[in-house]
């Protein structure tokens, strides 16, 4: 999360920067039972969404270690890994892609990629 506020203390965002920031970390949330639950807050703000999330993400960690890590592992991604920063044409390749080897083309403005 600082190295977004870092890259956009140049923009001018001004009081839109903490609303900003907040929907990328809604939207960048893995389990979707996390993202309902943030969600369905009223008044939401990036402190708050980010408190439920790190509880949430706690309470699945603890709870692996209680239930002896007998379900299956967790993605790694966190909180803080939900807010990576990626650079236009830094796209996620496909498992299929990786898979296939084939090259997707990389859309210019938000870098996700597509079969043309």
């Amino acid at each position: 999360m600082a190295e977004l506020r870092r890259l956009a203390k140049h923009c001018d965002l001004g009081g839109y920067l903490s609303t900003a920031l907040r929907d990328q970390l809604v939207c960048g949330l893995f389990y979707e039972a996390v993202q309902r639950k943030i969600l369905a807050e009223t008044d939401l703000t990036l402190d708050k969404a980010v408190e439920i999330a790190q509880a949430a993400e706690t309470a699945r960690q603890e709870t692996r270690v209680l239930r002896g890590n007998t379900f299956r592992k967790p993605p790694t991604q966190t909180v803080e890994t939900a807010f990576s920063v990626r650079t236009p044409g830094e796209a996620r390749q496909s498992k299929q892609e990786a898979a296939m080897g084939q090259t997707a083309k990389v859309c210019y403005r938000c870098g996700g990629r597509f079969q043309p």
